[in-house]
């Protein structure tokens, strides 16, 4: 009898006891409904708790993927959300499970994703290692604070050292929000009502021990912590005797299990918690909110504000930015070959190019030599691709070699806009056609004809289908790596090897070099527009790339390529001229020379400052979608594009401005936009300016407004709308006066949202006002 009806002297001396070690309390009424959380007192509390590593360390990876990854997709998000939720972040079972082996009994490997997102193994034994997790995760961290959008001065910095080091199960029990999605903890109880209702007798489930809060052990009674809803605070006698309820011991004893849990072991049959095992912490794919909308108040920040905050921001970024680089080293990832080590090098080189040039290409290389080991050569058999039943074919061998394909195209152009050899050969990665007749294994012993640039013109002309259209509008970025390549082959090479005075033949030569790249240049944008339009309903239900990331980054690519031909050519004609000069060449024959060549460089400057406008053009439509302030590495080129701009003199227009730099409108505010634009709070309103006109299917001014700011959010990252509604370089209106106004305008707004996201950029900035400011 005394175990069901214990002395009340020793109950009495043991709750006394408890209410000493872990303090009293008073439960409110909701508490026991399991809605104490949602209490208004607690709004102080959930906000310190969103602030929390746990939840910030989610939703920095969920912003990695929403805007890196769109356009800079190395690592695959499905196998990735898998192998996190399964293991909980913890790095060793997370490669476990990406190398296909078993981590755990209680928990199988049976991947249900996308058969694209299977990555093809090389060399390799493995595809990844605990140490490269690691450093992916620091890597991934890094891009993501670039774009997260967290409150940095009110944060303190050593948050950021936990993330990542240690598994969520801890996080997940101490808070039970944690997560995307939780399923109901009641799984026993709907089947022991089921077997009550069929007449079969409940067999008694025995319950697991080490579920019991501390006060509970210390009193040596059953405890239902672990049953109470998500959010509860206490367990039930806790509740009722008014003593904190702590569970000390449940945390210390799952730390101490995942310590002693062998590594690759399958004899550890340990259950997890309900609570755990019910958490989804990364979403499935198609569960995935890409647009995190921003709050009116980030939107309409002030210069001086944007800049502040991105001072704050820099500093965090450099931290994680340094841990990664100290775990690179640590590591040896240069020197470690497999898929994983490469994606890390790569998306580090991607974020040293700007500030750290040099380590910037020593990750590159190191990267590139891991792929060129891993795969010796990559094809896409493009044969069917006009056919409805082959193009799904297609677009799934694409998608499976995006990682590929982002550094071919990345390491093909950034080094020739430093006037560098490729470091990839120009046939590792080939998009090519079986020729008519062909046997069926031709493809197997590369008997692929490569796919020439010239013919995606025959496209634009056929009636293609949605899906092969998508195919293409991925396809232009790899004829981009491609004439990067044959650039460096028949222009850079060449010209950097001539010691002989130039004469007019090979000026001539250069020139039909040159203008064959600006028609297969011109040839890619514009089959990127048309196909795009085309394959409108499949760009929208695309969830692993974004189409305007992806626009902004091919039409940046553009502009690099372009002022890379400029660049070559200008410095060509400075040493023309030098060599001339000093050769026994007559003055006709210098004059022939220096002439046509002048003639080359204005022309190549012309399509440079087209394509600046195009650029532009796009900024405009983007701007209210707030998404510049998810800035990218490349998006830093749009200051090159902004001097460019400003740099040119414009065409005299029909009808310039009388009143310069001091005009005024009726209502005798400025005409200029600049100040404007650099303090949008400020209540100077905009000046309506001749526009050139819009082209079809362009954004009017009240499809902008700031309450349809929300709606475009949301559907701007996957509609190709804003890619649709500018001309091309072939198409726009004269650059007159107030058409360069208006398109510097549009940059330098795009360089504030930007500014917001990369620091450092305000003496730039005011560089491009000075210049406008001095153009008035």
């Amino acid at each position: 009898m005394t175990r069901y009806y214990p002395r009340p002297s020793r109950t009495g001396r043991r709750i006394e006891l408890g209410r000493q070690l872990h303090g009293s309390a008073v439960y409110p009424e909701a508490d026991a409904a399991g809605s104490e959380h949602a209490l208004p007192s607690d709004a102080g509390q959930r906000a310190q708790r969103e602030l929390s590593w746990p939840r910030i360390y989610l939703r920095m990876i969920k912003v990695f993927f929403s805007y890196t990854h769109t356009h800079f997709p190395l690592v695959v998000y499905e196998r990735f959300a898998h192998a996190f939720n399964l293991a909980y972040g913890d790095f060793r079972l997370m490669a476990q499970y990406m190398n296909g082996g078993e981590a755990e009994r209680d928990h199988p490997v049976v991947y249900t994703g996308p058969q694209y997102a299977e990555l093809h193994k090389g060399a390799a034994e493995q595809e990844c290692t605990p140490e490269t997790m690691e450093v992916l995760m620091a890597v991934i961290l890094t891009w993501a604070a670039r774009h997260v959008h967290l409150p940095f001065e009110s944060l303190d910095p050593s948050i950021f050292t936990h993330m990542g080091t240690t598994s969520l199960v801890d996080a997940i029990l101490a808070d039970p929000e944690l997560g995307f999605k939780r399923t109901p903890p009641a799984v026993e109880a709907r089947g022991a009502d089921a077997g009550d209702a069929e007449g079969v007798p409940r067999r008694r489930v025995k319950r697991r021990q080490g579920v019991a809060c501390d006060t509970c052990r210390l009193r040596r009674v059953r405890c239902d912590l672990m049953e109470q809803p998500p959010g509860s605070k206490a367990c039930s006698r806790c509740r009722v005797k008014r003593i904190v309820c702590t569970d000390r011991y449940i945390q210390w004893k799952q730390q101490r299990d995942l310590q002693k849990r062998p590594a690759g072991g399958t004899g550890d049959t340990r259950t997890l918690p309900v609570a755990v095992a019910s958490v989804q912490l990364l979403p499935e794919l198609y569960e995935f909110e890409f647009d995190e909308l921003l709050a009116p108040a980030t939107l309409n920040l002030s210069q001086q504000e944007l800049l502040e905050c991105g001072m704050v921001r820099e500093g965090v970024c450099n931290m994680l930015l340094n841990r990664a680089l100290l775990l690179v080293h640590k590591y040896d990832l240069q020197h470690m070959c497999n898929a994983q080590s490469a994606q890390c090098l790569m998306l580090l080189a991607s974020l040293l190019d700007y500030a750290r040039p040099e380590m910037a290409l020593n990750a590159q290389r190191a990267s590139v030599r891991h792929l060129a080991a891993l795969w010796t050569h990559v094809q896409i058999d493009l044969t069917h691709v006009a056919d409805p039943g082959g193009a799904p074919e297609c677009m799934r061998l694409l998608l499976a070699s995006r990682a590929q394909m982002s550094a071919y195209v990345r390491d093909a152009i950034f080094n020739v806009s430093y006037l560098r050899r490729p470091q990839f050969a120009e046939d590792w990665f080939l998009l090519g056609m079986r020729e008519p007749g062909a046997p069926g294994d031709a493809a197997e012993r590369g008997l692929l004809r490569p796919l020439r640039v010239s013919e995606l013109e025959r496209y634009l002309h056929e009636d293609l289908s949605p899906p092969s259209a998508q195919v293409l509008v991925f396809c232009s970025t790899i004829h981009l790596g491609k004439l990067s390549h044959r650039m460096y082959r028949e222009l850079i090479e060449p010209l950097a090897a001539q010691s002989a005075l130039p004469t007019h033949a090979e000026v001539c030569r250069v020139a039909d070099v040159v203008h064959a790249l600006w028609d297969d240049l011109y040839i890619v944008e514009h089959a990127h527009q048309v196909l795009a339009g085309r394959a409108r309903g499949c760009l929208c239900e695309m969830r692993a790339v974004s189409v305007v990331h992806w626009a902004m980054m091919l039409y940046i690519l553009l502009f690099i390529v372009y002022q890379a031909v400029s660049r070559r050519l200008r410095d060509w004609y400075v040493t023309s001229n030098s060599q001339l000069a000093r050769g026994a060449a007559s003055d006709e024959e210098r004059t022939r020379i220096l002439d046509a060549l002048r003639m080359l460089l204005e022309e190549s400057q012309e399509r440079t400052l087209c394509i600046c406008r195009v650029v532009a053009h796009l900024t405009r439509n983007q701007l209210e979608s707030g998404l510049l302030h998810r800035a990218s590495s490349l998006t830093r080129q749009l200051f090159r594009v902004t001097q460019f701009l400003a740099r040119t003199q414009p065409v005299e227009s029909a009808a310039p401005r009388a009143g310069g730099a001091h005009e005024r409108h009726d209502d005798g505010s400025p005409a200029t936009r600049v100040d404007f634009l650099l303090n949008p709070t400020s209540a100077a309103p905009s000046a309506p300016s001749a526009m050139p006109p819009d082209p079809p299917h362009a954004l009017r001014p009240e499809d902008t407004k700031p309450d349809a700011n929300v709606a475009r959010a949301r559907v701007s990252i996957f509609d190709p709308e804003p890619c649709l509604a500018m001309p091309t370089t072939r198409t726009l209106a004269p650059f007159s006066r107030e058409a360069k106004r208006d398109e510097i305008d549009w940059c330098i707004e795009g360089l504030g949202q930007v500014g917001y996201a990369f620091a450092g950029l305000e003496t730039e900035i005011r560089r491009i006002v000075d210049i406008v400011q001095a153009m008035s």
